[in-house]
């Protein structure tokens, strides 16, 4: 992305990269798979964080510990992260 100021504002948005679009549609895929299958997993993980990697799912008390197996497991894939909070609350997203 390109910005200029010069009494006008120019953005110039360049084409996502190939790379870039395979590693999303990587990521997609496991959000996917959260949102899909992962209601049970707030009761078996309270307070940690999940991670999904090609529909297996690995869980630690650290973002990173969480994600060393799914990256050795599945190193060309894109894992999904959430944190799994302790207290069950309901929550309202607006878009």
């Amino acid at each position: 992305m390109t910005l200029t100021m010069n009494n006008k504002l120019t953005i110039t948005v360049e084409p996502e990269g190939v790379e870039l679009t395979r590693r999303m549609k990587l990521y997609e895929r496991n959000q996917e798979w959260m949102s899909e299958h992962g209601v049970p997993l707030y009761d078996y993980y309270p307070g940690k964080y999940v991670v999904v990697s090609e529909g297996e799912v690995f869980f630690a008390d650290d973002r990173q510990e969480a994600k060393r197996p799914a990256r050795k497991t599945h190193p060309d894939d894109k894992p999904f992260v959430i944190y799994l909070p302790k207290e069950k609350y309901e929550r309202t997203y607006a878009g």
